[in-house]
């Protein structure tokens, strides 16, 4: 038994089942099989018993489940009523009219579909709607041919025409039957399962039983009642058997074959050839007629199978376009790709896979509002897909893809595509210009398999975009961290809601002022020691938290943890300032100011010792909205830096237009200014600047005496980098802080320091 039920229901159901084999097997020995006009007493009572038996293990399989409960109670019902119209039938049929007991047979018929029906629900839910089209054509094609040879045949053997009618409509009926039950199992698995053939064969044995009755009465072979009444009671063993059998285990889903086309077939066979006999001997009009519907039927099912093949191609079309592009989506890229790499021999394809992530689209879509993105993203496409090679295709947001197959050269077609995106584009009256970084990986080179080559395009990708570089091909060297990098920004998604428990830390390095040597500020600086992959460097950081959309959390947790550590050491006693970084994407949230004032309030702490830091191009991105940011800060009495200055795109006008009390000369003209006349120049300059404006001047990146004592000689005011001290957690601050006081560190004296980190 493959049903789970109590031990005493399995017990009763067990000897049931003994008992209705018993029964099974004396019947077989007891009806003599040849054909008897009129099968032995015994044989109607154990006809009966078999049936009472069978309809108490359906019942009892209908409790044992409840969500098939309604189907094994309808084949029960079934059951019982053949059972009944048999006991009637025995009593006195007047076999050439109809009785009473045809009606219980009826109502074993509607049972038995009402009981298929609940089954096919459960196997197959709604999945094969069209096969009860099929039961349908195959009840009239079987009505069609039976009226043709059997009914007149019948009237010529005294039955009346209703029961003619009847008696052909019940093998039509038992062929439906096992006709939508097993033409349904072979589309749920590779292999009929075990309960859907032995239901099917229940109704098959049905049907030749009541096809056998048929031709009895219509006088073309002799009384066969002994094997009539085997073949019933065999039907219904097979129908317990089913009830009880465990499941097998479905298959894949079987999609296209022979039997798809087997309805169809069948009815214009079968209405054809009873047209074409009673155009050459006389066939009753019925028939006619039911040939007639049987080909209608065909000509229906073939009109409802073009439909489904034009909505499933059109659902295919759906399922591999960008809705709002239409160009082909993720999913068809990967399936293009497939394709391509499927041939891993000598013969196989040069081609490229090419990844573009469009530069700055969120703050434009941030700033223009979402209908002008979407017009954007949709001329990006189009000038992509003119631009690129033979399959260009939008994965999604802001990012692009398209293969290039040989001869293309892959960079050629990059180049295109950004000298296509760098036409200017008029968005709500605004002019725009589009950027994008590209990425390369070349098939077989670099990868073999179509996900491989997904993943290093995209590392590919990253390098141009971290490098500005605008294009960039794949490389082993720098794909080290791009291997661990969806673990990595999972382990931060994670972090953020607890970033200390996450391994996120802050480091701080001093700025000491050249006229006594004294701690003036320490910058806050962001550092992630991972459980799994060590040190990760902020250079990779941050670009990971900017990707996860977790950057503006991150930005308020340091600037917290800054003001939470330079309360501790105001409360030692040292008024050093802290700075922290504001990146682009964080300066243009208006709500930033509030956040910042809150942390401010929160520590105790007021707004002069706190210095935001922000790159010339960050305030480049939007200057109006950054401006409004850092007027709101300013405000509340908070510093604002311009970080590595000499290297952004900001005009003068701007400068004056962020308001901002520091400049910090970027460390890349300060460490090459002893040795190169134009980076010298460029310091001297921008020290010129910035005392002529008023503002503090922090040197970055002094590394040496040497670098200490030019400084100090064209005016600068603060001095940053490993020859002052290494960047360093808060309690080796504290230290620092208090040594520094305690020693009256001296400009002199400035690379003494790095003992002291």
């Amino acid at each position: 038994m493959g049903v789970t039920i109590g031990d005493r229901a399995r017990r009763a159901a067990m000897g049931l089942a003994v008992v209705l084999g018993a029964a099974f097997a004396a019947s077989l020995i007891v009806l003599p099989i040849g054909g008897l006009d009129d099968a032995p007493a015994a044989g109607g009572a154990l006809y009966a018993v078999i049936g009472l038996l069978a309809t108490a293990l359906l019942v009892l399989r209908a409790l044992a489940v409840d969500e098939e409960r309604g189907t094994w109670l309808a084949f029960a019902a079934m059951t019982l009523l053949n059972v009944v119209a048999t006991v009637m039938w025995a009593a006195g049929y007047d076999w050439d009219a109809l009785s009473p007991a045809d009606a219980v047979w009826s109502a074993s018929v509607v049972a038995a579909f009402v009981g298929i029906a609940l089954y096919l629900r459960h196997r197959v839910g709604d999945a094969y709607r069209s096969l009860w089209l099929d039961a349908t054509g195959i009840t009239v094609y079987v009505a069609a041919i039976c009226t043709a040879l059997l009914v007149g045949a019948m009237r010529d053997e005294g039955l009346s025409s209703a029961s003619a009618t009847l008696n052909v409509l019940y093998p039509c009926a038992s062929a439906a039957m096992w006709s939508v039950v097993l033409a349904a199992g072979s589309m749920t698995g590779r292999r009929l399962q075990r309960q859907d053939a032995l239901l099917g064969g229940s109704f098959v044995v049905l049907c030749a039983t009541d096809c056998l009755y048929a031709l009895e009465l219509a006088g073309f072979v002799g009384s066969q009642d002994a094997l009539r009444a085997i073949g019933v009671e065999l039907s219904i063993v097979l129908l317990v058997a089913a009830a009880w059998a465990r499941p097998s285990a479905a298959g894949p889903l079987r999609i296209g074959g022979w039997w798809e086309a087997g309805p169809t077939v069948s009815w214009i066979v079968a209405g054809g050839g009873v047209l074409l006999a009673s155009a050459l001997v006389d066939v009753p009009s019925v028939a006619v007629g039911l040939a007639a519907g049987a080909l209608a039927l065909a000509a229906l099912r073939t009109v409802l199978v073009t439909r489904d093949v034009r909505q499933l191609v059109l659902h295919r079309r759906e399922a591999l376009t960008d809705d709002l592009t239409g160009l082909p989506n993720r999913r068809a890229l990967l399936r293009h790709l497939e394709l391509l790499t499927r041939d891993r021999g000598r013969g196989r394809r040069r081609a490229a896979l090419l990844l573009a992530d469009l530069d700055g689209f969120k703050e434009l879509n941030d700033a223009l509002g979402h209908a002008a993105g979407d017009v954007l993203l949709t001329e990006v496409a189009g000038r992509l897909a003119a631009a690129g090679g033979t399959f260009t295709a939008r994965l999604g947001g802001d990012e692009f893809a398209g293969i290039v197959e040989a001869p293309q050269d892959p960079r050629e077609v990059a180049r295109r595509m950004l000298a296509a995106l760098a036409e200017p584009l008029t968005l709500d009256d605004i002019t725009v210009g589009v950027g994008a970084s590209i990425g390369i990986a070349r098939y077989p080179d670099d990868a073999t398999t179509s996900g491989e080559l997904v993943r290093r395009a995209d590392v590919a990708m990253y390098d141009a975009k971290r490098n500005r570089t605008g294009v960039a091909d794949y490389t082993p060297e720098r794909d080290g961290f791009s291997r661990t990098r969806v673990a990595l920004a999972a382990a931060l998604q994670d972090a953020l809601p607890d970033p200390a428990a996450g391994g996120l830390w802050v480091a701080f390095q001093p700025q000491v002022r050249f006229s006594d040597g004294r701690v003036d500020a320490a910058e806050a600086l962001i550092r992630w020691t991972h459980h799994v992959y060590g040190a990760i460097a902020p250079a990779e950081l941050l670009p990971l938290a900017e990707r996860i959309g977790g950057l503006g959390r991150l930005t308020d947790w340091i600037v917290d943890e800054a003001l939470a550590a330079a309360a501790t050491w105001r409360a030692a006693g040292h008024e050093a300032r802290v700075a922290v970084n504001v990146s682009a994407t964080t300066l243009i949230d208006t709500g930033l100011p509030a956040r910042i004032v809150a942390a401010l309030a929160r520590h105790g702490m007021p707004g002069e010792r706190l210095v935001i830091e922000v790159t010339e191009n960050a305030v480049m991105t939007d200057p109006v909205r950054c401006c409004g940011v850092l007027d709101a800060l300013a405000a509340h009495g908070i510093g604002v830096s311009i970080d590595d200055f000499g290297t952004g795109q900001s005009s003068l006008a701007q400068l004056r237009r962020i308001g901002a009390g520091e400049l910090k000369i970027d460390r890349s003209f300060v460490m090459g200014m002893l040795g190169d006349r134009f980076d010298r120049e460029v310091v001297t300059a921008v020290a010129g600047l910035g005392r002529r404006l008023g503002m503090r001047l922090v040197a970055e990146g002094v590394e040496d005496r040497a670098a200490w004592e030019a400084l100090a000689g064209i005016g600068c005011d603060l001095a940053q980098g490993y020859g002052i001290a290494r960047p360093m957690a808060l309690d080796q601050l504290l230290g620092f802080l208090a040594r520094a006081r305690e020693a009256g560190l001296r400009a002199t004296r400035p690379v003494a320091a790095r003992s002291m980190a």
